[in-house]
C-alpha cells in the first residue's frame, strides 16, 4: 500500500473515532452569585442559567404605583338582592377597581419582574399556602399571583352561597357552587396574566390572578406600594398592571427598570396610563 493511500486511511479512522466516541458531560453552570470552587455545581437551567440561590439573593426592590391623571370618581359598590351581602357591611363599600389614593398612588396593582437575571434560573422554594377568599360578599384579596402549577384553595366564609367562576383564556375553567364554609382546591398549570373571577350569584365580585414560573411578583397595598424580595443581583424590567377605571380603556399598565446589586435594596415609582 503507498504511502498516500496509508494516510488517507489514517485520517478517515481518525474523524471516525471523533462522530462514534463518548462525548464528555458538559460541565454544570453555578449557582446564581457564583461559588467557589468546593461548591457543588447546580444543574443548569433552561437559557444557561443555573439553580436559584436564596442565601445568594439577597436584594429588594420597593416599587410605588402612580396614576398621572385625575383621580376618577370611586363609585360604591351596589349589593342588592342578598340580605346577608347588604347586613355584612353597614357602611358603602368602594369600588377597588377605583380607587386612587389622594396623592395619585394606585392600590391593587399587580408588579412582577418581567425580564432579569432571574429567567434562566431553576429551584425556586415551594410558595406559601395561599387561599382566595370570599368574605363580605367580596374576593379577598382582589388581585393576586400564584406560581405555576401551585395550588391554592378558595374558601366561602360568609353565611350565603357563592359561585365562584374563573375564566383564563390558556388555563382550565371552573366554576363551583360554594355554600357556607365549603372549600375548593384548584391549579392553574400554565403561566398566564389577568385570569378573572366572578361570581355568577353576585356581580359585583370579581378578582383577578396572575400565574407566573417565578416567585418575583406582588400586588400593591393601601398606600400603592409593593417590595419584592429575593431577587439575585442584576438588571430587571418590571411591569405594572391595573383593571382599568375609564370607559374604553382595556387596562391600565407601567414598567420600570432597575438595576440592584447583592444586598441592595432600591426604591423606585412608576406611573400608569391607559392601554387602549
Amino acid at each position: 500500500m503507498t504511502g498516500n493511500k496509508l494516510g488517507v486511511l489514517f485520517t478517515v479512522a481518525l474523524l471516525a473515532a471523533a462522530g462514534c466516541g463518548d462525548k464528555a458531560a458538559p460541565a454544570a453552570a453555578p449557582a446564581a452569585g457564583g461559588g467557589g470552587a468546593a461548591a457543588k455545581p447546580a444543574a443548569p437551567a433552561a437559557g444557561g442559567g443555573g439553580a436559584y440561590d436564596a442565601a445568594k439573593s439577597t436584594a429588594s426592590v420597593t416599587i410605588t404605583v402612580k396614576w398621572a391623571g385625575p383621580k376618577p370618581t370611586v363609585p360604591n359598590k351596589v349589593m342588592s338582592g342578598d340580605a346577608f351581602c347588604t347586613s355584612a357591611h353597614p357602611s358603602p363599600v368602594a369600588d377597588e377597581r377605583f380607587v386612587v389614593n389622594d396623592n395619585g398612588t394606585v392600590p391593587n396593582a399587580f408588579v412582577w419582574a418581567q425580564d432579569g437575571p432571574h429567567k434562566t434560573l431553576t429551584g425556586y422554594p415551594e410558595p406559601a399556602a395561599f387561599t382566595l377568599d370570599q368574605h363580605g360578599c367580596m374576593y379577598v384579596p382582589h388581585v393576586f399571583g400564584l406560581r405555576a402549577g401551585q395550588s391554592f384553595t378558595i374558601k366561602n366564609s360568609d353565611g350565603t352561597t357563592h359561585n365562584v367562576h374563573a375564566k383564563p383564556s390558556l388555563n382550565k375553567d371552573f366554576n363551583h357552587a360554594q355554600a357556607q364554609g365549603a372549600t375548593n382546591t384548584e391549579t392553574f398549570a400554565k403561566k398566564e396574566r389577568a385570569i378573572q373571577f366572578n361570581c355568577d350569584i353576585h356581580s359585583w365580585m370579581s378578582s383577578f390572578a396572575f400565574v407566573l414560573e417565578h416567585p418575583f411578583f406582588g400586588t400593591t397595598a393601601a398606600d400603592g406600594s409593593v417590595k419584592i424580595s429575593g431577587l439575585p443581583a442584576g438588571d430587571y424590567t418590571f411591569k405594572v398592571w391595573h383593571e382599568s377605571f375609564a370607559a374604553g380603556v382595556k387596562e391600565l399598565a407601567g414598567e420600570v427598570k432597575v438595576t440592584v446589586k447583592d444586598g441592595e435594596s432600591v426604591t423606585k415609582e412608576v406611573t400608569v396610563a391607559d392601554v387602549k
